[in-house]
């Protein structure tokens, strides 16, 4: 039973890696190389093994390969060589979908940004956030700023411009995700919940300006990640005027 999951585990993880070829190389230098010798990672799974028995960890832990899949998230473990030689396992998430997932800053006619107030499960916390999302079966990062602000905001615009990406968490997410800007016009702009915003997390929308933004990235308002590179893009492209901190003002 453990070696069929153990194989099971190894082939999910082998079709991934023919469809995803990238995330599976090793560029000269890499800190850990992957290893996809099974020897390699046998010798990885049973290692792992004794270090869970000891720690009254179940067994199947220790597996190599695709150890977790939903319709969002796949969760992999992968055998690697450490510069030490020592070998080990490291593991890490990419989407399920191969596409390319999105955040986009959504900008009014009049100089107001446009932010959402969503309860994040993984924190048990209310964020100040721009409207982001994983993408669907082979979309870019403009289909899904597109679709996200239309689901999270009830609003449509062909007027949106890629600013730059950002990997939310390079230390465990497989993924770069794009940032956007949206052009919507004020007359178009309704800060009224679409109807399955609740079921969403959000439970408000706010337009605020580019200086009231800074101050709630200043004050801790802002934490999320994406928010955060939403800003530093527009800011650098000069989208958003900068204004100095009260510290310096």
């Amino acid at each position: 039973m453990k070696e069929q999951r153990r194989r099971d585990r190894l082939a999910a993880y082998r079709h991934l890696m023919a469809e995803r070829s990238h995330l599976f190389t090793n560029p000269p230098g890499a800190a850990y190389e992957i290893l996809l010798a099974q020897a390699d990672q046998e010798f990885v799974e049973d290692q792992d093994a004794a270090d869970s028995q000891r720690l009254n960890l179940p067994k199947d832990y220790s597996d190599i390969g695709v150890i977790y899949r939903d319709r969002f998230v796949i969760l992999l473990r992968d055998a690697v060589r450490f510069r030490s030689g020592r070998r080990g396992a490291y593991i890490r998430i990419c989407g399920t979908r191969n596409g390319t997932g999105a955040g986009v800053l959504p900008l009014l006619s009049d100089g107001r940004i446009v932010l959402i107030r969503i309860f994040r499960h993984a924190d048990r916390s209310w964020h100040w956030e721009i409207p982001r999302g994983f993408a669907e079966e082979g979309s870019d990062g403009a289909d899904t700023a597109r679709r996200e602000l239309e689901e999270e905001l009830g609003c449509r615009t062909e007027k949106i411009k890629r600013l730059g990406a950002v990997n939310g968490d390079s230390g465990l997410r497989a993924a770069t995700d794009d940032i956007y800007l949206a052009h919507i016009t004020t007359e178009d702009f309704k800060a009224v919940l679409p109807e399955h915003a609740a079921e969403e997390g959000i439970d408000e929308v706010r337009a605020v300006s580019p200086q009231i933004m800074q101050e709630m990235i200043l004050n801790g308002q802002i934490t999320d990640g994406y928010t955060l590179a939403a800003y530093a893009f527009a800011t650098a492209a000069g989208v958003l005027p900068s204004h100095p901190s009260p510290s310096t003002s």
